[in-house]
């Protein structure tokens, strides 16, 4: 039997390597985001690999669609929730409406797919769940007020969930990587060095040793960083 592994963001980034790292043949490969055309791209990546995988396109703001696309799975054995959205600048130009998308996506989003997914695993009395957060959910940043809120609150949140569901056999894990070379920075005013960021197939090599930790161990939170540390 195939293990089904659900994972949000999966159209670029993070998300993608995680897909990349965890397609294998006895996976199943559930990969979501909003745009088609790049999620069948990785499904066909991850196909190649030996996975099986469908695609759904949905928006993690959506309880409705996060709803319907867990319960419309046999089963889950493990969530990877990767969505994110973030930009930074003085916090007194900010459009109020990029604040309240970062919550929507990076602490609504992440407590959407927790929620569902949970519902699914506990049946089974068992499940792992990565939520991969930054490490701008621990290090305050300057002009990055909303993102750096989301994230904190994005940590309380799976920190909370991991004292909660520990004893009924879910695990989740809160990994918080530094900066990654990912597309997230292509559309930011301001960014760290690139070729001295985390490669993001190293963030997806930690997801896939996270999630394939032996049952008599938890790992409550990761922090995966440049060699050169805060960039």
């Amino acid at each position: 039997m195939s293990v089904v592994i659900v994972i949000t963001g999966a159209s670029q980034g993070i998300g993608r390597a995680a897909a990349q790292a965890l397609a294998a043949k006895d996976r199943e490969l559930v990969l979501v985001a909003r745009r088609r055309p790049a999620l069948e791209l990785v499904g066909g990546e991850c196909e190649a690999a030996g996975a099986r995988t469908l695609v759904r396109c949905l928006d993690v703001q959506d309880e409705s669609a996060v709803k319907g696309l867990f319960d419309g799975l046999e089963r889950v054995d493990a969530l990877v929730n990767c969505a994110g959205f973030g930009r930074f600048g003085p916090t007194e130009e900010e459009d109020t409406a990029t604040f309240d998308r970062c919550i929507a996506v990076n602490l609504r989003g992440v407590y959407l797919c927790c929620k569902h997914a949970v519902r699914r695993m506990l049946p089974a009395g068992s499940g792992r769940i990565v939520n991969v957060l930054s490490i701008a959910a621990k290090v305050p940043f300057p002009a990055s007020a909303a993102y750096c809120a989301s994230k904190w609150g994005a940590l309380g949140l799976t920190l909370s969930l991991a004292a909660e569901y520990r004893v009924r056999g879910i695990k989740i894990t809160a990994l918080l990587p530094g900066s990654v070379d990912t597309p997230f920075w292509d559309s930011q005013t301001w960014r760290p060095k690139r070729d001295r960021m985390l490669p993001a197939k190293d963030v997806g090599a930690a997801i896939a040793q996270i999630l394939s930790a032996p049952d008599t161990m938890n790992i409550d939170e990761l922090v995966v960083m440049p060699p050169d540390g805060i960039l």
